[in-house]
Order: structure tokens, then sequence, then C-alpha cells
């Protein structure tokens, strides 16, 4: 069957660089290896061109709605959805994936949709748009649940990890904690910080997207008298490197930001975790979002209420203190995303979606 995939940002330098932009990628470069494949999505520059098996069409936006990026409104893309008898849309709250519900459905395609918890402005609602999918395939048991009005049906397909690429080191750095992630509050870095020991040799990776919150983090730093290293430009290589080398990672992330702003839609599934454990590093994340639908503790690291520093801190250093329990649930993590949580086992599910 041919799959047309659309995503309202693509994930890169001249689009967004992000989670929501890049799991539409990576999962349509998957299904390709499957079944004729096109990923549409929108960027500065407009091309078309084939990654591996994945037929790659690009459109400049004719406007952003209400200015936002990751919310481009164009119909100049509609002609690819004719060929296809799946139409498989991406971030439900954005004007993209509205269009490309109605479309699909009007040209009697089969309808799905996946939201990786972006977006803005949108009609869907209103349009009353969730009736018209055939499913939603949410990337966790969690992100079932933040769009109830989506769907006839309801299917988990997660997310994948690159395990070829994503693979252990010999040796890592002790008392290195590492966290990955976008530079934004309700990532729960603060919380990190409040947590750390001066002996711990903590990482922090991601792009700034608050000037604000960034200020504050590196004041928390050195008021604290911490040793943090932030990389607020690591490229793939860089970032595979820091994962390799660190002996525990933590997701911190919470529902309720330091500024007091509700964060109802975190972590929606949480691919950096899934990258750490792939690399066999054991996970302390908060009890927030999908997190705890991926990390059990005892068996790949370890869960903490989300925004409790000291809670936290107990979980990171219990690991930094046992290597051998240490090494055990690093290799455990190995093995649970090497069997659920590769990109072609997330491409079988949703073939298995889209032939139901």
């Amino acid at each position: 069957m041919k799959v047309v995939q659309v995503s309202p940002a693509f994930f890169g330098a001249d689009g967004v660089v992000g989670g929501g932009e890049r799991y539409p990628l990576e999962l349509a470069k998957a299904l390709a290896a499957l079944t004729p494949t096109t990923l549409v999505s929108f960027a500065r520059r407009p091309r078309r061109f084939r990654d591996g098996d994945l037929d790659v069409q690009l459109y400049r936006p004719w406007r952003y709605v209400r200015g936002k990026q990751t919310n481009p409104l164009s119909l100049a893309w509609l002609p690819a959805v004719l060929g296809a008898q799946v139409v498989h849309a991406h971030q439900y709250r954005t004007a993209a994936a509205n269009l490309a519900i109605g479309a699909g459905r009007l040209l009697g395609k089969r309808v799905y949709v996946t939201d990786e918890g972006g977006g803005g402005h949108h009609w869907g609602n209103r349009l009353r748009l969730g009736g018209w999918v055939d499913a939603h395939l949410a990337i966790s048991a969690f992100a079932a649940t933040t769009l109830p009005e989506v769907g006839r049906e309801k299917r988990v397909i997660y997310g994948g990890v690159d395990i070829d690429r994503y693979v252990p080191a010999a040796a890592t750095v002790k008392n290195r904690v590492l966290a990955v992630g976008r530079i934004l509050p309700h990532k729960g870095f603060d919380v990190l910080l409040r947590a750390a020991q001066p002996h711990w040799d903590v990482h922090i990776v991601g792009t700034v997207y608050h000037t604000g919150y960034f200020t504050h983090l590196q004041r928390l730093a050195d008021e604290r008298g911490l040793t943090v290293t932030f990389h607020t430009s690591a490229d793939d290589n860089a970032l595979l490197a820091l994962y390799q080398s660190a002996a525990v990672a933590a997701t911190p992330s919470v529902y309720t930001d330091m500024y007091g702003k509700e964060q109802p839609y975190t972590e929606l599934l949480g691919l950096t975790t899934l990258e750490a454990m792939a690399c066999a590093v054991p996970v302390v994340a908060s009890h927030a979002g999908s997190l705890p639908e991926i990390v059990t503790p005892g068996e790949n690291g370890d869960v903490a209420p989300s925004g409790d520093p000291e809670a936290l801190r107990q979980a990171v250093d219990r690991l930094l203190a046992d290597d051998t329990a240490r090494k055990r649930l690093g290799a455990n993590a190995r093995a649970i995303v090497a069997e659920r949580f590769t990109w072609h086992k997330t491409a079988l599910r949703c073939l298995a979606a889209y032939s139901a």
C-alpha cells in the first residue's frame, strides 16, 4: 500500500529540531523500507529528494498560523495524497493535520493520526475531525488519553531508536549524570540541579528555547557550587558520545513548571530516554507522562515523583554507588529497547493498524 505521512515541520536546520519533528521522519523512513512511503512536510527551502527508500516532499508554507513555525498553512502539497491508500497525519492540533484528515476522508483514503504534543490554533475540534479518523496511533498509552475525541480506535505504536547507532561504550565516566532535551521549563532541569550533588558530573544537552530559564539554570548551578556543563549546540555525534559516557541518565520532566505553568502533555514518549537506554545507560525518570511506561524501577532504572528533587537525588545516588546494579540495569535497558522500541518494530505496528 502507498502511504503519505504529513508532518507540519521538517526535522532539520531549515525546519525545526525537536522530538515532535524527528518522530515522523524516523517513522516514515522505517515504513519506506516496508511499503512505498512519502513524507510531506514544510520548510523554508522547498525541495524534493529521496532519503533511502523514502520520498521526501518539502513545501514552503503560504503563511504560519498565528506566526507559529510548527503550524504552517498551505494546500500545495495536496496532490501528494491522490495516489495513496493511507494518509497519516502528525500533530493533530495543526492546520496541516486538519487539512490532511479532511482531504484524506473526502478522497476516500484510510486516515490515521499520531500526535506528538505540538501544534497551536486549529479547527479539529470545531469541525469534529476526530470522528473522521480511522485510528489514533498513539506514541504511548499516556498519549492516547490526551486526545479522547480523535479516532474511532486507539492503538499504541510507541516509537523507536536506531540500535545499530546507539550502542554502549566500553567504559563510562564515573558519577556522570546526563540529561537531554530542549531547554524549556517543563523539562525539569531545575529539579535536576536542585537534586544534584557536588560529586556529580552533570551534563545537560539541548537547544535553548527559553533564554530566561537557561539563565536561571546557569545561576542555580553556580549558586550551588555544582559541576555542570551545558551543551547547547551538540551535533548527533557529540550527543552519542555523551550518552555512551554517562553513568546515569535523568529525565526530570514535570507537569507544573517552576513558573507555575501547567504542562498536561509532558513526555508523550521521551525519545531521549530510549536513546540513553539503547546505550545501556540506566535512567532515573520522573513519574510524568509516558515515562513510567518505559522505565521500571529495579528493571532498567528508577522512577521518582515529578518535581521532587530529594527523591531524584536519592535514586541517582543509589545507582552511582552500586556499579553492579547499574551495569545490570543498563544491560536490561538496552534489551528492552531492542525488543520493543526500534523504528522497525514501530513501523510494523503501524502497518498492522493500517491493515486492520
